[in-house]
């Protein structure tokens, strides 16, 4: 097994996904196993199906969290899961979750990581970097900050007074304050990250080379040599398949999201084996995912007018930038 590193401590991961994002963890799972066996994965299942599906793996190397078991001891999450759609909710139980391991398995270090995420090389080479910091965080890579700064897509923990208080903070924030727009110095789980290097000592920040995703990639930073992909000369460790839409006999980037086109070689060559292996999962779980930001609470028509419009200008991008390819 090509890349992997043997007698090392282990390295710890969480992440969260209810059904549909299941598939998206296993791939993820299974390319972080590719290059780094001796790993484990801390699972917050927001639904019955994927704790269900999980269990039955019987997969030493996932440790399975409930939703409940969250809620029962973070009550405070009961509570903000009332007044916020589901995507917001999710997006607020996003400092809970690495809190929650820290607290109860006392691990060393946890990393928290997006479940769309796919590895071309060991998560190690990035943990490393963390050296004697207590928090690791990664650049958007963007000029438009309304987002943040920051991407939530990786995050590094150490068990320590300063990560502790970060997180405490950081779930504080979110159950006050955390929905799907743009508020102010606020933004979901995320832009409050922009104030942590201030905040909080021994912030490590990590160039965006290393959060690789549709938002900041482009043409010129990317090479193929060896059959290896290198992202302003540097391996490329994980690419985040944000914006990744499937339909029937096509799929989408998601570039043409953020006006952008990537040639089709290196489309080919980052797409093709994480495509071919979703597809492969999703036949095997039965299930294939849909977008929840979709499902509103109150989904009335003016909700269903405003999906319908950014659905249409989604689609006017697609054709625009011919960001449509044959499976």
């Amino acid at each position: 097994m090509n890349g992997i590193q043997k007698n090392k401590l282990t390295i710890n991961l969480c992440t969260y996904f209810d059904k549909n994002y299941l598939s998206k963890f296993l791939v993820c799972k299974d390319s972080i196993i590719k290059n780094e066996e001796n790993s484990k994965f801390y699972c917050l299942c927001l639904d019955q199906y994927s704790y269900e599906y999980l269990s039955g793996l019987s997969d030493d190397k996932i440790i399975l969290i409930s939703i409940k078991e969250i809620e029962d001891y973070f009550l405070e999450l009961k509570e903000a899961k009332i007044n916020r759609e589901k995507i917001e909710y999710y997006f607020t139980l996003s400092p809970f979750l690495p809190l929650y391991i820290i607290k109860k398995f006392k691990v060393d270090i946890i990393n928290y990581i997006d479940s769309d995420l796919f590895f071309f090389d060991s998560p190690r080479k990035l943990i490393k970097l963390l050296e004697q910091n207590s928090i690791m965080i990664i650049e958007h890579g963007i000029k438009e900050k309304k987002f943040g700064k920051f991407n939530v897509g990786w995050l590094t923990f150490r068990n320590d007074q300063n990560s502790l208080k970060c997180l405490n903070d950081w779930g504080r924030d979110c159950v006050n304050w955390c929905y799907d727009y743009v508020e102010g110095d606020k933004y979901a789980d995320q832009k409050y990250l922009d104030k942590w290097p201030t905040n909080y000592k021994n912030v490590l920040i990590l160039s965006y080379k290393y959060c690789v995703a549709p938002w900041n990639l482009n043409n010129h930073n990317i090479k193929i040599i060896n059959n290896t992909i290198y992202v302003n000369n540097k391996r490329l460790i994980f690419f985040h398949f944000h914006g990744l839409w499937i339909f029937k006999y096509f799929f989408s980037t998601g570039f043409s999201k953020y006006n952008k086109k990537l040639s089709k070689i290196y489309i080919n060559f980052l797409y093709k084996e994480y495509i071919d292996k979703l597809l492969k999962f999703e036949k095997i779980i039965k299930f294939s995912g849909t977008n929840i930001r979709n499902e509103k609470k109150n989904n009335n028509i003016k909700n269903k007018i405003i999906i319908f419009i950014k659905n249409l200008k989604k689609i006017l991008k697609i054709l625009i930038f011919f960001d449509f390819y044959k499976l």
